[in-house]
C-alpha cells in the first residue's frame, strides 16, 4: 500500500493548536499574524483546495471587520452584536485552519497516531471522532438551509436570536444521528476487542515535527514575556 505523504503528525499539530490558544489571546498582532501564517502554512501542504477555501474566508473577515470600522457602521444595533462575534472568530480562524489540517487524516490514522503517545482508547476515539467528523457537519448544515428555505423561514441578521435558533435545534438533532453512525462504524471495526492495535501507516515523527513544535513553544515565551513585561 502506497504512503501518502504528510507534512506534520497529527500529534503536533495538536500540539500547535494548544500552545496557539495561549499564543493568540496572550501574545501582539505580529505573533496572531504568525501563527496565522503558520497555520495557512500547514492546510496548504496538507490540501491545496481547504487552503484556498479557508484563505478566501479569512481575508473576507479581516476586510469586513475594517470595513465596519472605516464606514463608522458600528452604531447600529445589529452590527454592535455581531462584530464582536466578527473580531473573535477573525482571531480563532486559525486555529480551526490547523484542526481542519487534522481532518484530512482518517480516523485510523489518527488512532494510530494518538495510541503512539500512550493515550487510552477512549482518548484517541475522542480526538479521533472530534477532527475527522467535524467536516461532516458542513454537510448537514446545507441540509438545514434547504429545509429553512422551504419552509420559509427568511433568517436574517436583523434577527440574530431567532436565526441562530433556527439553525441551532436541528443541528442539535443532527449532531445525535451522527453520533449513532459514529458509534455503530468504530464498533464494527472492532474497537472493543482486547488486542493490539494496528495501522496500514506508521505516523512517525519526522524533523519538521521537531523544528514547528520548538517554534511554536518559542512563540509561546515570547508571548508570556510581553505579557508580564
Amino acid at each position: 500500500m502506497e504512503d501518502k505523504k504528510y507534512f506534520l503528525n497529527p500529534v503536533t499539530i495538536l500540539l500547535i493548536i494548544f500552545l496557539s490558544t495561549f499564543i493568540i489571546f496572550m501574545g501582539n498582532t505580529f505573533l496572531q499574524y504568525t501563527v496565522a501564517v503558520i497555520g495557512f502554512l500547514i492546510l496548504l501542504k496538507q490540501d491545496f483546495k481547504l487552503f484556498l477555501k479557508f484563505l478566501v474566508i479569512y481575508i473576507a473577515m479581516g476586510v469586513l471587520i475594517y470595513y465596519v470600522l472605516d464606514h463608522a457602521l458600528y452604531d447600529l444595533i445589529q452590527v454592535r452584536f455581531f462584530y464582536p462575534l466578527l473580531v473573535f472568530f477573525y482571531k480563532v480562524w486559525p486555529l480551526v485552519v490547523m484542526a481542519r489540517s487534522i481532518g484530512t487524516f482518517t480516523s485510523s490514522e489518527l488512532m494510530n497516531a494518538y495510541r503512539k503517545i500512550g493515550l487510552k482508547d477512549q482518548f484517541c476515539i475522542a480526538i479521533a471522532v472530534f477532527f475527522r467528523f467535524v467536516p461532516e457537519f458542513k454537510h448537514r448544515m446545507r441540509e438545514i438551509k434547504e429545509a429553512v428555505k422551504i419552509r420559509n423561514l427568511n433568517p436574517s441578521i436583523l434577527h440574530p436570536i431567532r436565526s441562530f435558533e433556527v439553525f441551532l435545534v436541528p443541528m442539535i438533532y443532527r449532531g445525535l444521528s451522527i453520533s449513532d453512525i459514529i458509534t455503530a462504524s468504530i464498533i464494527t471495526k472492532g474497537i472493543e476487542y482486547p488486542c493490539k492495535k494496528t495501522s496500514y501507516r506508521d505516523l512517525n515523527f519526522k524533523l519538521s515535527d521537531i523544528i514547528f513544535a520548538l517554534i511554536f513553544l518559542a512563540l509561546l515565551g515570547v508571548s508570556i514575556w510581553l505579557k508580564i513585561s
